[in-house]
């Protein structure tokens, strides 16, 4: 992406909800992300629902997106989802259908937007 194009594209999207440029989807196979932020190269990555071995929910407080950390078998670093993406919403009823995150964590999560809540949980995490 040239520098015209970028700053062009910056200017456009400066007061963009994370919505306008971050996507989240999903099949029964694996869950596509996809991002075109703001005077940045747009970006695809998917994960294997399968791989997932732990999710970790960032709450903000509502000053930036919470956000899910997934972390899989595939590779050492996290894969990062913004709650505030489209399709954030049911991405997080599917973590919950297929047992990647307990509703109850949901709920304290909600309740207490500051923190970090693991699943599956271990005496490490709070």
């Amino acid at each position: 992406m040239s520098r015209f194009r970028k700053l062009v594209d910056s200017f456009k999207r400066r007061n963009a909800n994370v919505s306008d440029w971050y996507q989240v989807s999903f099949n029964a196979f694996q869950i596509s992300i996809s991002a075109q932020p703001p005077g940045k190269d747009s970006w695809e990555q998917s994960v294997n629902w399968e791989s997932i071995i732990r999710v970790l929910w960032q709450g903000e407080g509502g000053i930036i997106s919470d956000g899910i950390y997934l972390f899989t078998s595939e590779r050492s670093e996290s894969y990062v989802i913004a709650t505030d993406a489209r399709g954030g919403e049911s991405f997080v009823k599917e973590l919950i259908n297929r047992k990647y995150f307990s509703s109850q964590k949901f709920s304290e999560a909600v309740l207490q937007p500051y923190g970090s809540y693991c699943w599956p949980e271990n005496e490490q995490t709070t």
